[in-house]
């Protein structure tokens, strides 16, 4: 089986099951952050410091589909809102957006996210 992106018929089936089951409208996907702990890394252990400054952590943003699938995984050293600008899923959106969301479909995020359209 391979991550793809909802498109065409499969792109309706996801919002319907959005909508049925969550009370989304017009949702493609559900993304978020979370930190993971790691141990100090031994050189420069600070640029490991998560933003909440409790522990050493890296960052992983994923972004799940209806069916609680990952289509999208991505991590770094980075707050949540540098996190979204940097994986291929960001850059894949931004330069295929009609594509990707015909119409008004969208993907919700938390508010760590800055809005976009």
């Amino acid at each position: 089986m391979f991550i793809r992106w909802p498109q065409g018929e499969r792109s309706v089936e996801v919002m319907e099951k959005y909508e049925q089951n969550n009370g989304l409208p017009r949702c493609l996907g559900v993304l978020d952050g979370t930190h993971i702990p790691i141990k100090a890394h031994r050189e420069h252990p600070e640029q490991y410091i998560n933003r909440k400054n409790f522990h050493h952590a890296i960052q992983l943003q994923a972004d799940c589909n209806c069916d609680r699938f990952f289509r999208d995984v991505y991590y770094a050293f980075v707050h949540d809102a540098r996190l979204l600008r940097n994986p291929p899923l960001h850059k894949a959106c931004e330069n295929n957006e009609t594509e990707m969301f015909p119409g008004d479909l969208c993907i919700i995020d938390d508010t760590a996210y800055p809005p976009k359209t």
